[in-house]
């Protein structure tokens, strides 16, 4: 059980970690909108597929974590 409460522990850091990623592309995507830039510059597009890479890899730890919950 130790290693399931540890794993539970790491996944949950790297989730914080991720939040924390989502965060700054979030802001940075405001800030080239501010900037009446928008979808004609590049940035705008990577950071949109950086956030949606993001997200899908914030719900991968969600399910992963709630899996591990299910084993204790």
């Amino acid at each position: 059980m130790e290693t399931v409460e540890t794993l539970i522990r790491q996944y949950e850091q790297k989730r914080k970690e991720c939040d924390k990623l989502i965060s700054r592309t979030d802001s940075q995507l405001s800030t080239i909108q501010k900037a009446r830039l928008g979808e004609t510059d590049p940035c705008y597009h990577e950071l949109s597929k950086e956030r949606a890479l993001l997200h899908t890899q914030r719900r991968a730890y969600d399910y992963f974590v709630s899996d591990l919950y299910r084993l204790l």
